[in-house]
């Protein structure tokens, strides 16, 4: 088992493996494993500058994803969802009339809304273009 750890160690990309080595417990990193990081970032032997510069990079990651969970949606991430929740009702009614025989009304109704879609997301490329 600590052959294939160090094995797997040796494996890892430095910024895994600083990871690793600054697990806290609540972080459910086996303390092996940390404690496999910490020896292998030493053999390695990489100099001083280039740890600190991914240590640097790593801690803003870090607090990059401790906001992941409360960060909401850009404006445009809301237009593009709330539009293409209209397709979603298009894509089923039209299974709904596929489903009840209507194969033709199924296939306009389908095609109307990859049409409308299409329009939809057209005039708004041209706004965004027209108005930055």
């Amino acid at each position: 088992m600590t052959d294939d750890l160090a094995e797997r160690m040796r494996r890892s990309r430095t910024e895994d493996l600083l990871l690793m080595a600054r697990a806290r417990p609540e972080d459910g990193i086996l303390p092996e494993a940390v404690l496999a990081a910490q020896a292998e970032l030493e053999s390695r032997e990489l100099p001083v500058e280039e740890l600190e510069e991914l240590t640097s990079d790593l801690d803003v990651w870090q607090a990059h994803e401790a906001t992941a969970a409360t960060r909401h949606l850009s404006g445009p991430a809301v237009v593009f969802f709330g539009l293409s929740s209209l397709i979603l009702v298009g894509v089923f009614a039209s299974r709904v009339l596929r489903a009840r025989g209507y194969h033709q009304m199924a296939t306009d109704a389908l095609a109307a809304t990859a049409i409308g879609y299409l329009l939809t997301w057209g005039v708004l490329a041209l706004l965004f273009v027209l108005f930055g």
